[in-house]
């Protein structure tokens, strides 16, 4: 028993391929009207022509998605996404960022949110220079106790440690390997 397979011609390239060579709409129970190899290319020309898409694309995901990686530095700490696509495309254009090696978004508070007059289009590495290190804002180790006075202690790198618990986990271990002799 054969199985007909579905035949779609693609309105780009004009071929007539298999239905699994495109992408299904599960919103519209459809397929679309490009094939895959045509939906990519055009995504990629699209991505050359617009850069800037990409990277409000990335300003969203970090500041509405728990599951983004980057969620707790950003959306975490109520940083929101104010700028539109056309706003951003100014700054591309305001700061040329079509002639930085690697453009990077930058907010010039990085306390503030993204918005039109907070961003700039920068050099990646010079962005990297700029980034606030998150475990100085807070206040508390993980445990709740205060990085503060005499329980702070800040190592050669200037990493912050809380003196309690460096004090209660260097105790739990010291008893730990202890032998008692009766």
């Amino acid at each position: 028993m054969s199985s007909v397979r579905e035949k779609i011609e693609c309105r780009i390239c004009k071929a007539e391929k298999d239905a699994d060579q495109f992408f299904y709409r599960k919103d519209s129970g459809k397929y679309r009207t490009e094939c895959k190899p045509c939906c990519r290319n055009m995504t990629n020309i699209n991505l050359r022509k617009r850069p800037w898409t990409k990277t409000l694309a990335r300003i969203k995901n970090r500041c509405l998605y728990k599951s983004s990686g980057n969620y707790s530095n950003y959306g975490g700490r109520g940083i929101k996404c104010l700028i539109t696509n056309e706003e951003l495309k100014n700054l591309w254009f305001r700061d040329k960022a079509y002639q930085l090696k690697n453009p990077s978004i930058d907010r010039i508070d990085p306390k503030g949110h993204y918005t039109y007059e907070n961003c700039r289009f920068i050099e990646l590495a010079d962005n990297v220079r700029r980034q606030v290190n998150h475990q100085t804002l807070k206040t508390v180790c993980k445990k709740g106790h205060p990085y503060s006075g005499s329980n702070l202690m800040i190592d050669e790198l200037g990493h912050r440690h809380c003196l309690t618990c460096m004090k209660n986990w260097n105790d739990y271990h010291n008893k730990k390997n202890t032998v008692s002799l009766k």
